[in-house]
C-alpha cells in the first residue's frame, strides 16, 4: 500500500509499519540542496500528523554533493529531529559515505547508509 504525498514523498507500508519514502535521486548539487529544503518542510508537515516517530527511506542515488547540500542537510535535520526516529539512505558509495557521518553528527536521528532498498527497509523495521 502506498500513499503519494507529492512527486518526491510517499508513504509505503511494510509489515504493517509506515515508512516515508523520499525520492531525491539523479539531482545536481544545486537541485539537490533546493529539493532537500523543500521536502524538509513537507516532511515536517506530514510527520506532525503521525502518532509516533517517523521512519524514513531516502534514495539519493546519482546525486551530487556540495557544501550547500551539506548545509541543507543540517537545516533540515534540525527541523526533523522532533519527528524522525530513523533514516536510511540508499544510493551512497565510496567517498560519499563520509557524508553520512556529517548527517549523523550531533543528531538524535538514527542514520545509516544501506546498499539496497530491501536491506534499508529491513533495518528500518528493526528500529
Amino acid at each position: 500500500m502506498a500513499e503519494t504525498i507529492n512527486e518526491r514523498l510517499k508513504w509505503v507500508e511494510h509489515q504493517g509499519v509506515r515508512i516515508l519514502r523520499i525520492e531525491l535521486h539523479n539531482l545536481e548539487a544545486h537541485e539537490y540542496a533546493r529539493e532537500l529544503r523543500r521536502v524538509g518542510d513537507d516532511i515536517v508537515a506530514v510527520a506532525q500528523d503521525e502518532k509516533g516517530p517517523v521512519l524514513m527511506l531516502v534514495d539519493i542515488k546519482n546525486t551530487q554533493t556540495s557544501t550547500d547540500v551539506l548545509a541543507a542537510y543540517k537545516e533540515v535535520r534540525i527541523k526533523l529531529e522532533p519527528y524522525v526516529k530513523s533514516l536510511a539512505l540508499t544510493g551512497i558509495k565510496g567517498f560519499r559515505l563520509h557524508f553520512v557521518n556529517f548527517i549523523r553528527a550531533g543528531s538524535q536521528i538514527d542514520v545509516k547508509a544501506i546498499e539496497t532498498e530491501e536491506l534499508a527497509i529491513k533495518w528500518l523495521l528493526s528500529r
